[in-house]
Order: C-alpha cells, then structure tokens, then sequence
C-alpha cells in the first residue's frame, strides 16, 4: 500500500474540510448581515400602508427614540397618543418636554394636511407609567375614546443607572436599586399591557365562545379573553428593550435584570395573544443619542467605560427608520446594530428567527 499517496488524500480532504469549517460560518454570517441590512432600509410608504388612518400610543414618547418614533408614523397619517409625566417644564418656555412633543408632532401633522385629505391629531397625557391606576385611568380613556384601543400600543418607557452592586444597596425612597430598575425598565411595560387587557374587557364585556376553551369544562386555557374582547386589542405591541436584554455587562447588573425580565415577558406576550393575530416586538436598541443616555453615563462606572471602549452613538430619527423598517419585515426580535443582531441569534432561544436555516 502506497501510505504516502494515501496521506495525501487524508491531507486533501483535512484542508477541504478545514476550508468548509471556516466558509459555512462565515457565509451564514454574511447572510445574516445583508439580511439584516435589508430589512432595516426604510420605506415611507410601507409605513403609510400600515398607519395612515390609524392611532399609536407612544408611553415615552416625549424625547428621544419614542418621540422619533412618534414623527415618523405621524409623518406617515396616524394619530398620535403621547404617555409621558411632563412634569419637566423649562422655565424659560413654560412647557414640558411632552407639551413640546406634541407640538413638533403637530407641526409634521399640519405639513401632511396641504398633501392629504386625511384628518389627523395629536393628544399628550400626563401618565406616570410607574402607577398602574394613573395607567389604568390613562388607557380607559382612550379606549372609551376610540371604541377600542389604539392599533399600536409602544412601551419605551425607562433608563439605565449603572453602577456596581455594592454602590447601590438603597435609595432615598428606601427602595433597593434593583426594585427602582425594575420599577422603571419593567413594570412600566407590564402596567401598560395589563391596563390594555383590562379596557379589551371592558369594552367588550359580554362573553360568547372563549378562545381557545377546553371542551370539557370550558375553561379558557390560552388567552383570557373571548373573540369580541380579543377584536379590541392593538395590532402590534412594541417593547423598547436593549442590548442587555441579549448580554450582561459589568455594572449594569439590576439594568440587565430589568431588561432581561422584559425579554422574557415579550417571549410569553406574543404566544398568548398570536392567537387574535397580535404581533409583539421587543426592540434591541444599541447606544442612542438621547437624554437619557447622558444621565446614563453620569453614573457609569469607569470599569464598564474602558471595557465598553469608543461609543458610537446613533441619531434617535435614523434608529427609530431602522427600527419601523424591521419590524413591518416581519421581526420580532429587532436592532438598529449589526453587532446586536449578531447576539441575537446567538441567545435568540426559542423566538422565531428570521433566517432560520443560516441561524
């Protein structure tokens, strides 16, 4: 037997092998990028297909992402609910943040008004999303308002405050740092979704055939709510999330608890309500030119400042296209990062994958 010619074979098919170890990957990873990029390309009219005549309600939407969010689908013929404390007034003007966020709402909406024939407005609410009555009382409003519940409901209340766990035992309030993460990350979120649950039942209180009913004793094992009641609800529900609902970072330890919470309550929110054709979104967000992010880094510890090293930070209107563009392709789990989306696939879990072969 001639083992040299036959090592040689071996040697081939080793290097070929090797060779398909590194391409496939980075095919996939390729793949996944131009995907990526493609279903974040924003399209004007693609979203005037889907909001034009209908209401979103943007919780914090008074600055930053949320208030982009806001001009970008007003721009495109929805109304426009604004949730938001407005309890900041600038002495200088004498108007909140949110009392200034409907204003340029209302601006983009009177320019749209010498295009189309189509009547819009505007609302902003003073809610603290952090008291579910104030919710409560909030979503019942525009509810008994409309005769249902706004077509977008967007939930992109919160912040971070970083800081190690051992600065931060207690607050002020003699609440622990983890509860006032969760307060603000979390709960907000869920405050909304319950409220909105609740009007869905108020506005439709007579029972008839229960979704997803078991035969036998006739209780309801899906959703909690009948057909008329689930014909109430909103079309999509956006959670604002971000990075660390994807990955822990040092110093971010209760943020990343709050964030990860939120994931995990998106995972289960959009099973439930698939069945009345509910999409459910949890928006990734990397780092953004916001407010909230200079309050942010006030507290960051230096550690997670060299470990987090150069920051590029985005435009709130080019995240907020980005954003809208992935979400009508039909994503769940949505970024404006390429790095993030990367993480997704990653710990995408059992969500559902945009490119399932190639993941």
């Amino acid at each position: 037997m001639n083992f040299t010619r036959l090592f040689e074979h071996w040697a081939e098919l080793l290097v070929v092998i090797g060779a398909a170890g590194v391409l496939v990957p980075l095919a996939a990873t390729i793949y996944i990028l131009v995907a990526f990029f493609i279903s974040s390309t924003f399209s004007s009219k693609k979203l005037e297909r889907e909001v034009s005549g209908k209401t979103v309600l943007i919780a914090g939407g008074s600055k930053g992402f949320g208030k982009s969010l806001a001009l970008d689908v007003a721009r495109a013929g929805a109304n426009i609910i604004i949730f938001a404390r407005g309890n900041d007034i600038d002495i200088s003007t004498g108007k909140s943040s949110l009392d200034k966020a409907v204003d340029d709402v209302q601006f983009e909406i009177q320019k749209r008004s010498s295009k189309s024939s189509t009547k819009q407005w505007v609302k902003g609410v003073k809610v603290d999303a952090m008291n579910y009555n104030d919710v409560l009382r909030a979503i019942r409003t525009e509810g008994k308002f409309l005769e249902r519940l706004p077509e977008w409901i967007v939930c992109c209340v919160g912040g971070a405050k970083p800081g190690y766990s051992a600065d931060r035992l207690s607050s002020e309030k003699g609440h622990t740092h983890a509860e006032n993460q969760m307060s603000w990350n979390y709960y907000t979120s869920t405050h909304i979704v319950d409220a909105v649950l609740q009007v869905s039942k108020e506005l439709a209180p007579s029972p008839s055939k229960i979704v997803g009913a078991n035969e036998k004793d006739g209780i309801d094992t899906i959703s909690g709510l009948t057909l008329e009641q689930g014909s109430k609800l909103p079309e999509r529900f956006l959670f604002s999330g971000s990075g660390f609902s994807l990955v822990a970072f040092t110093g971010y330890g209760a943020y990343c608890a709050s964030k990860f919470a939120l994931r995990g309550y998106c995972d289960s929110l959009r099973q439930e309500l698939l069945v009345f054709g509910v999409k459910v979104h949890l928006l990734c967000l990397g780092n953004v030119d916001t407010p909230g992010y200079i309050d942010e880094c006030k507290d960051k510890p230096s550690l997670s400042a060299k470990l987090e090293g150069t920051v590029t930070l985005s435009s709130p209107d080019v995240v907020a296209k980005a954003i809208i563009a992935s979400i009508l392709s039909g994503r769940y789990i949505v970024s404006n990062d390429f790095l993030l989306e990367l993480l997704r696939v990653t710990s995408n879990g059992i969500a559902p994958k945009p490119n399932p072969i190639v993941e």
